[in-house]
């Protein structure tokens, strides 16, 4: 982890992101929440990529103990739960994460931009960056 003050939280595949493949060196296709933040580094991904990102001195969360599976049973859509669960890992992994406001470039699947100002009060857990 670097050594900053600041927290990181990258939603992307590894194969896609050239970040997030920085922190997890695999050759992971589908889309995870990865997290830095308190010393901590974390992965929010499927029990079938734990060894592998565990071995890496990676934190690793199951979505499903986040709860997941609740989400998709009320009916939210795939990327609204993802966005959902990137925000509770944040809240449970770091008190140094912090949500942004809710922008039309705030959710990105690939990276995080936290705007400068924002007119709505709507949290959004893509920009838990800290600063």
């Amino acid at each position: 982890m670097s050594e900053t003050t600041e927290a990181i939280l990258l939603h992307a595949a590894p194969d896609r992101s050239a970040d997030l493949f920085h922190a997890v060196p695999l050759g992971i296709g589908d889309a995870f929440t990865y997290l830095e933040a308190g010393g901590r580094r974390v992965a929010v991904i499927s029990v079938l990529e734990r060894d592998a990102v565990q071995g890496l001195g990676v934190e690793v969360i199951d979505p499903s103990a986040l709860g997941r599976d609740e989400l998709f049973a009320q009916g939210m859509d795939p990327l609204t739960a993802d966005a959902e669960l990137a925000l509770r890992a944040a809240q449970s992994s770091a008190s140094s994460a912090r949500p942004c406001r809710r922008t039309s470039r705030c959710w990105s699947p690939t990276t995080c931009a936290r705007p400068a100002s924002s007119s709505t009060s709507t949290p959004t857990p893509s920009c838990a960056a800290g600063g």
